[in-house]
């Protein structure tokens, strides 16, 4: 199973929101890493000893964020999931709650 059309756009649209409000910050204090925002989305299959008839199912989703003015816990954040929506409710849940504590 791919991402879906309409998680896709939610990803989307929560990284839009995450640029805003970096954009905001920075205007507040202009200290940040050049990888701010970074977002690397990763499929994770089965291994040889894992995988069942020969098929590539995927074990997990990943999606990792670099980001250093607005996360309150390290740089580097990492949301797996079964699927892409599981692995991005997660992720979504605590960037909403990072802006929401910067407004």
């Amino acid at each position: 199973m791919m991402i879906s059309e309409k998680d896709y756009n939610r990803f989307l649209m929560l990284r839009k929101r995450l640029f805003k409000q970096i954009e905001k910050q920075l205007e507040e204090d202009g200290h940040c890493k050049s990888y701010e925002g970074l977002f690397t989305i990763s499929i994770e299959f089965n291994d040889y000893f894992e995988q069942e008839d020969n098929k590539s199912e995927i074990n997990c989703w990943t999606i990792s964020l670099d980001l250093y003015l607005i996360a309150p816990n390290g740089r580097h954040h990492l949301w797996t999931g079964k699927t892409f929506k599981e692995a991005l409710d997660a992720c979504e849940k605590d960037i909403n709650t990072w802006i929401n504590f910067h407004k």
